[in-house]
């Protein structure tokens, strides 16, 4: 399930626990934890799961993220769930960037919508020049990101996929790859890059820039190439993606 382009999506299995009622524990929301599962999946290897060690939620920042995800999955509502992704995008930018640039933001973020009335503006993303004139031009000294997951509620040091890093670095190099290497499966970097960059318009029904869109074109619930998330079988029914594939009721409007 993809909230928005610029968080990873989340895992349809936790999707699916989540929307059952089962216990879900909160680090489980944590983006650097579920890169590092998805780490562990792809490699298959006993012995580097026995090692890696996912993060604990122990700050405020952490568990906002977590259950404010937690709570866009459970809710049945398209513009709740976007207000939800909305609220952990003005947190991770605020931690990020530093200053107080988040609050000139979010007023005039709300102001233009007061005006749209909800027609254009989307409430999972960012607007690029808003956001470049409040957020960058009044950045202070005390932001902080992950240089490894690219997340801001914690430093380098603490993130999950360090684990493994380390185990990396402390492994012996790898051995040169054939001539027929760009046949071979990707790695890991690659396939992360491109989940991380999903396709939303594809996967609502229609691209505009392909056939040469730079995201990928798989489905933002399972991450397969033959279908699309809204006619994917993991999305929820009242997903974004089956909910703006139908008509519009223009008598609510």
């Amino acid at each position: 399930m993809l909230l928005s382009i610029l968080f990873p999506p989340i895992p349809g299995k936790l999707v699916n626990k989540i929307r059952d009622g089962s216990f879900v524990d909160m680090r489980d929301m944590l983006p650097d934890n579920m890169a590092l599962l998805r780490q562990l999946d792809d490699v298959k290897s006993d012995k580097a799961a026995s090692k890696a060690k996912l993060r604990e939620v122990n700050s405020l920042p952490s568990w906002l993220y977590c259950f404010m995800a937690y709570m866009a999955v459970q809710t049945s509502d398209p513009h709740t769930r976007e207000l939800l992704t909305y609220a952990r995008l003005i947190i991770r930018e605020a931690l990020r960037v530093g200053g107080d640039g988040f609050l000139t933001y979010d007023r005039l973020f709300r102001e233009h919508a007061a005006i749209d009335k909800g027609r254009t503006l989307n409430w999972s993303t960012l607007e690029p020049g808003l956001h470049q004139a409040t957020f960058i031009r009044q950045a202070g000294d005390n932001g902080m990101t992950c240089t490894l997951c690219k997340e801001s509620d914690h430093p380098t040091r603490d993130c999950a996929l360090a684990s493994l890093k380390d185990k990396r670095e402390s492994s012996p190099p790898p051995a040169k790859r054939s001539r027929y290497s760009r046949f071979q499966r990707p790695d890991y970097r690659q396939r992360q890059e491109t989940r991380d960059h999903i396709c939303i318009s594809w996967n609502r029904g229609r691209c505009i820039f392909a056939p040469n869109c730079r995201m990928s074109h798989i489905c933002a619930t399972c991450q397969k190439a033959d279908h699309r998330a809204k006619d994917c079988e993991l999305t929820p029914d009242d997903s974004a993606y089956k909910f703006s594939s139908k008509p519009r009721d223009k008598s609510k409007a």
